[in-house]
């Protein structure tokens, strides 16, 4: 893709998201991929914890948080923002609607996890 690309791309069950400046993810289950021409492969199977966030609140919960525009309209489906909740650094990808209501997937490192989803519950907790 295009230099200011910053989505998230589904093909035959294999996921590429943008993280940066000529650096993306891949989610595969291949085991077999080997760096080529430019492009190099590294294993970061542990290294990140996916949240999924979906229901009428997850804008409001996220925005707890989260200093991103995310109402309808600013976010576009398979878009992805790099950021910080809480003071710790994610990845926010826009999913596809589920139902009619949205849905959010964040990315953390793995060691982070536990403190973020502690803030998420707290303030899912106060939101009503």
């Amino acid at each position: 893709r295009g230099g200011g690309w910053a989505g998230s791309e589904v093909y035959r069950r294999q996921r590429l998201v943008w993280a940066g400046r000529d650096r993306y993810l891949l989610t595969t289950q291949r085991s077999d991929l080997t760096d080529h021409d430019g492009v190099y492969a590294t294993d970061q199977t542990y290294g990140k914890t996916q949240l999924l966030i979906t229901g009428e609140d997850a804008r409001a919960l996220l925005s707890r948080g989260l200093p991103l525009d995310i109402d309808e309209g600013q976010f576009a489906i398979g878009e992805v923002q790099h950021s910080h909740i809480n003071h710790i650094g994610v990845s926010v990808i826009r999913n596809a609607d589920v139902s009619g209501q949205p849905q959010f997937e964040v990315w953390v490192m793995r060691g982070f996890a536990k403190s973020l989803t502690e803030f998420l519950v707290h303030s899912a907790e106060t939101l009503r």
